[in-house]
């Protein structure tokens, strides 16, 4: 028989048909596809743009892309999770937006039915932190505390859960000293408030298992701040600067009990307060980093000097004055002053030294 004369011909089975109906018309919103995510409670007929400032009655303004100038009504609506636009005309969803992503709603400052919603951006974790920074006020926040109320959110979590994120950063230390800069700058701010002064201390284990990950507040800022002392004086400024949070209360209504705790933590290691004395006498013998200097000098006065080293341990303060009182001549450096502008009603600088005084006077005449 003549072989040539056939054709093998191959035949695979199909696969399985996709049901485009049912599958992309639940999943097309993605994994804000859920039961919560549709369930209205509450709506309201709008008008709706693009960075255009509008002025008509119950008006929203989105801060995104700028597709459109002119204002289109939209229907509002508030779900469990999200903030949804629909058309009116067709009730179809137009845009949803997840709680989590909205990051601030700001009123017009003319019109009071105006408002403007403005998404958090994509961004990395030092874009947060910048963004923290530049909205919360250097002095902190003063009035973190949970009121009661059905629709109040505990602010003492989410203080816990901010200072919990930017230590958990310690393990690899920003390369650039300006986003270090900025996690002391974010943790002063947050150890200004009340529930931030007592995580120092109260703050549990952050993790489980073995690792930085499973260490406290205080070792992880321990290991964050002496890894900082090494960077340049911006990086130990706000390393000190938020330590000096740490020794003295920002906020209203503070407990002294606290307040020891905290100092007993933070003047515990010899160690350390010797590497912070050296950062000391050696911008002071060189003339640079005053604002080190300046944040240097209110640590030492939070512990040694009254009234607040009523809340320092005896043996502590012992300690503390005698190292310092060992580079007495750098003080000297630091304080002196032209014979001319010397004040003879100025009083000579007295530290006490539980049941000892130490007098200390310039001679004037050597």
């Amino acid at each position: 028989m003549n072989q040539s004369g056939f054709l093998l011909l191959s035949f695979l089975p199909s696969p399985p048909p996709i049901h485009r109906g049912t599958t992309c018309r639940v999943t097309r919103r993605g994994k804000n596809a859920t039961h919560e995510t549709f369930t209205v409670i509450g709506q309201s007929v709008c008008l709706s743009t693009f960075w255009g400032k509008i002025t008509n009655e119950h008006s929203v303004n989105h801060k995104g892309p700028p597709t459109s100038q002119e204002p289109v009504k939209r229907i509002l609506a508030l779900t469990e999770t999200c903030l949804v636009e629909r058309d009116p005309a067709s009730y179809n969803i137009v845009t949803i937006k997840p709680f989590g992503e909205v990051f601030a709603l700001i009123c017009d400052v003319d019109n009071p039915q105006v408002f403007t919603v403005e998404f958090i951006p994509d961004g990395n974790f030092a874009d947060a932190v910048f963004r923290f920074n530049a909205n919360i006020s250097y002095s902190g926040v003063l009035h973190a505390v949970t009121q009661d109320g059905l629709f109040s959110e505990n602010k003492e979590k989410l203080i816990n859960n901010a200072i919990l994120a930017l230590l958990s950063q310690e393990a690899e230390l920003p390369t650039l000293n300006t986003e270090l800069e900025r996690h002391f700058q974010a943790i002063r701010r947050l150890v200004a408030s009340k529930a931030g002064f007592q995580a120092f201390t109260q703050l549990p284990k952050s993790g489980q298992g073995s690792g930085v990950t499973d260490a406290t507040f205080r070792e992880k800022l321990g290991v964050k701040t002496v890894k900082a002392l090494k960077r340049n004086n911006s990086v130990t400024h706000a390393a000190v600067d938020m330590l000096c949070a740490l020794m003295c209360p920002m906020h209203d209504d503070y407990d002294l009990r606290q307040e020891q705790l905290n100092k007993a933590s933070l003047l515990s290691s010899k160690k350390f307060l010797e590497n912070l004395l050296d950062k000391f006498i050696t911008n002071v013998d060189h003339g640079t980093g005053a604002l080190v200097i300046s944040a240097l000098l209110d640590f030492l006065t939070f512990a040694l000097c009254a009234p607040y080293s009523g809340t320092t341990e005896g043996q502590q303060f012992d300690m503390l004055l005698e190292m310092v009182a060992s580079d007495g001549r750098t003080l000297f450096k630091l304080f002196q002053q032209d014979r001319n502008n010397l004040n003879p009603n100025q009083k000579p600088v007295i530290l006490r030294k539980r049941r000892q005084r130490i007098k200390i006077e310039v001679n004037w005449e050597g």
